[in-house]
């Protein structure tokens, strides 16, 4: 399955989806303890992105040679369903937004499940850039796979984003690159998330 989807990723064009992202609410405060409920009348595939739910630290590292780096930056996530349960959102701040200093860019992902095609769209803005991206994901062997499709002629390079959940507080996200059209993956970036208590 996993050789699959590379072989599937590698035909499609694929853009870094952590770059310079940051999300907030509209009110520019943390969302409520509690996100919120799946509507009962929701694809049941909406708790696959569940991990995204709440509010989480981030720690972001690079790959360097054979290694994530032990430096990192800070960043911040937070997530809820929206549209009455029907759907997700999660927001990015670059910095925790209630840290001190200049209000950093922020973004917004609303993400639903497609059940006639069988996988997650979304569509992703950031204050820095006011153009919409619009991803895809699916859900193989415990890891949600995404990607970001544009217009070919004006690819540059490969990108895929994986989700691994480590348990109901943990979870990261890795950014992989390809320059030989997806027989070869390399790491970029990590992003480690835990879970902020309210």
């Amino acid at each position: 399955m996993r050789k699959m989807l590379n072989k599937r990723l590698a035909t499609q064009v694929i853009l870094p989806l952590s770059i310079a992202i940051t999300p907030v609410a509209a009110s520019g405060q943390l969302v409520a303890c509690t996100p919120g409920q799946p509507h009962a009348d929701a694809p049941a595939e909406l708790s696959q992105f569940s991990f995204l739910l709440g509010r989480f630290d981030i720690k972001g590292r690079t790959w360097q040679e054979d290694h994530w780096s032990e430096n990192h930056s800070v960043a911040y996530w937070e997530g809820e369903y929206i549209m009455d349960g029907f759907g997700i959102a999660d927001y990015w701040y670059n910095t925790p937004p209630d840290s001190t200093g200049p209000t950093p860019g922020r973004g917004v992902n609303i993400r639903m499940f497609n059940e006639t095609e069988g996988m997650w769209k979304m569509a992703w803005m950031h204050s820095n850039n006011p153009n919409v991206r619009m991803l895809e994901a699916e859900w193989h062997d415990g890891i949600m796979w995404m990607w970001q499709m544009v217009d070919a002629e004006t690819r540059l390079a490969r990108r895929k984003v994986s989700f691994h959940i480590v348990d109901a507080d943990n979870w990261y996200r890795v950014d992989e690159f390809s320059d030989d059209g997806g027989e070869t993956w390399y790491n970029t970036t990590k992003l480690e998330a835990t879970r902020r208590s309210c």
